[in-house]
């Protein structure tokens, strides 16, 4: 059956940072259940830029049981259609692919980890929401890396998480571009920061991960969690990367 696009109102506009809005849509109850999605999907954007149609793909950042539709977009550098979504408002209209992907939750144990970096976190979170609403006895260790703490996506909705779940949910920072309290929270997550993250947190313990950020991270981390034993096949990830642009979604160039 051929996908086709459909024009979806913007039903809210939130600066989450400096850097990146989220876009929540309205979606009528015809087209309900063609934009039905699972945990860690993503959506294709479409629009007329320059006279210059574009397209791009962005992870959903909901859960299923929120019955949302709702993507975080991060300006980048020469990114056009990035850069294009920081200018839409509440009712502009936009075409929209429904959801697809299979960036999962594998629900195999109750014990889970997610290591994101910037804008990473727009798969993770969802793939967190669902796993913590879905398995009540489950629990969730996220790191996340980020500049700084101003650049945190979806801060106060993980603290949120966090107060929550207090006893399911845990949520590290780890900032590249600013001095923390505490050493181990500063720097780039890589294998010497896992290494040391092993004061707070028994990575052994883990069922399964995922996994959200650039290429470098993603193998570093892959690799540092099947040196302390976790099956390769219990590590998933996605990409989020461009040549010379750190912590950001492939598609978000033009």
């Amino acid at each position: 059956m051929a996908v086709h696009f459909h024009p979806l109102t913007i039903k809210k506009i939130k600066q989450e940072t400096p850097e990146c809005v989220s876009v929540s849509f309205d979606v009528p109850d015809q087209l309900a259940e063609e934009f039905l999605y699972k945990e860690g999907q993503n959506i294709t954007l479409k629009a007329m830029i320059n006279g210059t149609e574009l397209r791009r793909s962005y992870s959903l950042c909901t859960a299923p049981h929120e019955g949302e539709i709702k993507v975080a977009i991060k300006s980048v550098e020469g990114g056009v259609f990035s850069q294009y979504a920081q200018n839409l408002q509440k009712g502009d209209v936009v075409e929209v692919m429904p959801p697809v992907g299979k960036f999962n939750a594998k629900l195999t144990g109750l014990n889970y980890l997610a290591i994101a970096a910037g804008s990473g976190i727009t798969p993770v979170i969802s793939i967190i929401k669902h796993t913590l609403q879905t398995l009540p006895e489950s629990r969730f260790t996220l790191v996340y890396g980020n500049k700084s703490r101003g650049s945190i996506i979806f801060f106060e909705e993980l603290e949120a998480l966090k107060n929550r779940f207090m006893q399911r949910f845990t949520f590290i920072n780890i900032l590249s571009r600013e001095k923390t309290d505490a050493s181990i929270n500063y720097g780039r997550i890589n294998h010497d920061k896992l290494e040391d993250l092993q004061q707070l947190v028994d990575f052994k313990s883990f069922n399964a991960a995922y996994i959200c950020g650039p290429e470098e991270m993603i193998f570093a981390a892959t690799d540092f969690l099947q040196n302390v034993g976790m099956d390769k096949g219990n590590i998933h990830f996605e990409l989020f990367t461009t040549p010379g642009q750190s912590y950001s979604k492939k598609e978000t160039l033009a």
